[in-house]
């Protein structure tokens, strides 16, 4: 045991998948998409939501629900309280999971120099209808400085992302997990993932990728809360930590784990929640 974690409670599966959503209609195919992509290690599943459990998701042993009205972060945060995994993850629930992807990860991170402390980013595609050129999605899109504007002075050459991500699930409680002061996760998975880095972490690109993504253009903000927190909450905070390397290096490697109970149980910017 690594006492950096200090004492954890016994693991009961090898993988805790988290997956927040509002998608319900795609879950049962997920969870199926899931099974055949993590076919060589045990795992769990966990969903958060305001929407209701599928009948066909509800008998299955690892499958846990967690009723959560909150911003996507929080929910997020709630759902991996409920871990049992040696190893934690997040899923989008209206991707496409490849075949044998998940394990592979699970494999290729046990078999680094520490497993302990690395981190998978899980490298995905995403385009309109499923359909991307892989080589946009290639292993450089995962150095943060590739991006244009993440090639600010607090961000640190050869720092990477990890947008989706396979841990051991000590390392993401150790380091507090994501900061639901940002309301979705996005924004907060490039804060973790670089503060689990000045901690000493190595974030290695999947050999192959996991998931495949859509994406549409959102035409319409003032329709689109997940677009209004990132423009009015998420990227402000972001450049408040990040624009400035002082600012970026006083930034705490540990934050509270429990700062998701600091949100709303019910996210402001949902419109109504059935």
């Amino acid at each position: 045991m690594n006492l950096r974690f200090g004492v954890e409670d016994f693991m009961s599966r090898k993988l805790s998948i988290v997956m927040p959503g509002i998608r319900s209609e795609h879950w049962s195919r997920v969870y199926d998409e899931i099974s055949r992509s993590c076919s060589r290690h045990d795992f769990e599943l966990i969903i958060s939501s305001y929407k209701s459990l599928p009948a066909e998701l509800l008998e299955k042993v690892n499958v846990k629900f967690v009723y959560d009205a909150g911003c996507p972060s929080r929910c997020l945060q709630h759902a991996s309280t409920l871990a049992e995994g040696e190893y934690i993850s997040i899923i989008s629930d209206d991707c496409i999971v490849l075949q044998n992807s998940i394990s592979d990860c699970i494999d290729q991170l046990e078999r680094s120099d520490s497993p302990d402390h690395n981190i998978v980013a899980l490298r995905y595609t995403e385009g309109q209808g499923y359909r991307a050129n892989p080589s946009d999605f290639d292993h450089k899109y995962w150095n943060a400085k590739y991006h244009g504007h993440l090639r600010i002075q607090g961000i640190e050459d050869g720092w990477m992302i990890c947008l989706m991500f396979l841990m051991k699930t000590a390392n993401f409680r150790w380091l507090g997990g994501i900061d639901c002061s940002f309301e979705h996760f996005n924004m907060n998975l490039h804060d973790m993932t670089f503060r689990a880095q000045r901690a000493g972490s190595r974030v290695l690109t999947s050999n192959g990728f996991v998931t495949a993504h859509d994406w549409e253009p959102v035409r319409d903000i003032s329709s689109s809360p997940i677009i209004q927190a990132y423009h009015l909450n998420d990227k402000p905070l972001f450049d408040s930590i990040y624009l400035r390397k002082e600012t970026s290096q006083s930034r705490p490697i540990r934050i509270d784990y429990d700062n998701w109970k600091n949100t709303p149980e019910v996210w402001p910017r949902r419109n109504s929640v059935n």
